[in-house]
Parts: C-alpha cells; structure tokens; sequence
C-alpha cells in the first residue's frame, strides 16, 4: 500500500492503482468503508440489463475527486446506484450518470438489491487511467442556482472575493502538517481591493478574534451546514485559498479557481514539484520550501495576491 502512493505520487498510474488494491487488505480496512460484499466487483465490463453499486470509501475529499468517474461507469451499462455520506448526496445530485443515490448509513449496509459492486476509488484503474488520460474536465459538479442567489446578495461586489479556510478535519491523520496558523492569514486582509470570507467550520467568535481576524474577514462558515451550501457560496467568490481538504476538491470540480497551500511532504494526487494540478485544471499550488515552511508559502501567496488586486484595480479603471 504505501508503495502504490508512491508510485502515484511519481505518476507512475498504470503500476500505483494496481498496488492501491492493498487498502482494501489492511487490518483497518473498515475505516475506509465499512461493510464487506460477497456480489462480484465489477471490473469494468459492460454490464447492460444489471445493476451496479459503487460506493464512496475514505473522506470527502476523495469522494469529491473521484466522482467524475461516473459518467463513464453509466457509459458502460444498466442501472447505476451511488452511496454516498448525507453531507455530500445534495451537491452530487448534479452529477450525471447516476440512477439512484443511497445515504452511508455506517450502522447498517445499503438496503438496496444489486449484481455487482465497486468501491469509487478503484476506478481510475479499472478505466486504465494513467497521468495524460486523467479525466480533467470541469466543471462536474455545480452549485443549485436558489441557494447560489442567498450568497450573492452578501458578498463585496466593488472588491474580489476570496474565500480561505486554514484547517481540516481533526481527526484526519496528517491533519497537523496539512493544516496552518490562521494568523498567517492576517498580511493578506491589507491588500486594497480584495475581502476575505472565513469557510472554516466550526469556528466561534472568541477564536476569530484571538486570531486578529475579526473584523477584517467576513465568516460565512457557521451557515454551511452541509456542501450544497458551501458549493452556492464558493460559486460567488473569485477565488478560494485552502489548505488540502475536502473543500479545495470541491471548488476545483465546480471549475473555481483555488489556490492550495501544500505542506513540504504532500498528498499523492499533488504529485511532486509542479505548481498545478493534472485532476483541477483551475487550481495552482503552493509548496512548502522545508518542512514546516508556512511563512514561506504565505509569502509566495502575498506576491501573488498583490498581483491579482493590482489587475483587479485597473480593470475597475483604476489608476
């Protein structure tokens, strides 16, 4: 298993998603999906007049990622049916290639009759994907244009609009490198022409002022309630700025440009040294230099920002 993210992580596709198999035999398997079937796994035959069960696994960032695979499952037969956890079905309804979706319920596997199963992200190697047949076009994933029209009439239209959001779920294991300081945000709420807007969950008022962001960033993330809302949000904002976790897989499938703070070692799907993304044409990422190199980041992401509201300005006829 750890070879198979290494392979990736060098882009070496074909290799890397035969040996990604190896989570699904990890003693915690169970942690990535928690149910076993004895139906056959689908390996990618055509599979008219049946029904086929595809089933997210690990986090919501995968599942956002991975979900583009689904037209190209419907391509090849019956009726498709999608599992997925309750916080993402809302968003994925606009999702083409799905018959049905069915909510994860972890204390109990799906109600649902079926002829074959695959779990999501076995399927870039059952379509053979490898690093130039990426399926790369965005957006797949779209905002509900009702909800789109609340956040709208709350944003800065005389200003960009960037989102940010500076931490992830706490409980995931490499949470404390991908993470970072959410005063280093505070150098970029001083360039004209731009607002900022918190997209961090969980985040009361005592900690926004703590961090010398209060009243310097306006915090949308106490009503996003699940990621239909953040999806209608993120669609008013020129730009996201996130550390690696599920909503910059989000931004990037609805097409939004995102810049992603990368910490020195990061995730396979980041690949290694370049500063894009061959999954999220509008995404440009920043590295971390040394390990733990935050400020060196943020500085690259200051010069980038000064740049952006230098444009921003003159195209508003500014001087």
């Amino acid at each position: 298993f750890n070879l198979s993210l290494i392979l990736l992580r060098l882009g070496q596709y074909e290799e890397g998603w035969r040996e990604y198999e190896w989570r699904l035999r990890k003693p915690d398997w169970y942690k990535g999906y928690p149910w076993r079937y004895r139906k056959p796994r689908w390996q990618g035959e055509n599979f008219n007049g049946k029904t086929l069960l595809i089933h997210c696994e690990q986090g919501y960032g995968d599942s956002l990622q991975f979900v583009r695979y689904l037209p190209l499952v419907k391509s090849r037969g019956g009726i498709v049916i999608f599992e997925a956890p309750l916080p993402l079905l809302e968003v994925f309804k606009s999702v083409p290639g799905v018959d049905q979706f069915r909510c994860l319920t972890p204390g109990s596997p799906p109600e649902v009759n079926f002829d074959l199963y695959a779990p999501l992200l076995s399927l870039p190697g059952i379509f053979n994907t490898v690093f130039e047949s990426i399926p790369c076009k965005v957006p797949y994933l779209y905002a509900e244009p009702g909800k789109v029209t609340l956040w709208e009439n709350q944003t800065t239209p005389q200003n960009r609009c960037i989102g940010i959001v500076w931490t992830g779920s706490k409980v995931h294991v490499n949470d404390k490198h991908r993470s970072c300081p959410v005063d280093l945000f505070k150098p970029l709420t001083c360039i004209p022409g731009l607002q900022l807007y918190s997209l961090q969950t969980e985040l009361t008022d005592d900690e926004l002022v703590s961090s010398g962001l209060s009243g310097r960033v306006i915090h949308w993330g106490d009503r996003l309630k699940d990621f239909s809302d953040t999806a209608a949000a993120i669609a008013n904002l020129d730009l996201l700025i996130t550390v690696d976790t599920a909503i910059a897989h989000l931004a990037g499938a609805m097409g939004k440009p995102v810049w992603l703070l990368l910490p020195f070692v990061a995730d396979w799907r980041w690949s290694i040294k370049c500063d894009d993304s061959a999954w999220y044409p509008s995404m440009r990422l920043f590295r971390q230099r040394a390990p733990g190199d935050w400020p060196g980041v943020f500085q690259e992401v200051e010069n980038a920002l000064h740049h952006l509201a230098s444009n921003h300005h003159r195209a508003l006829g500014g001087d």
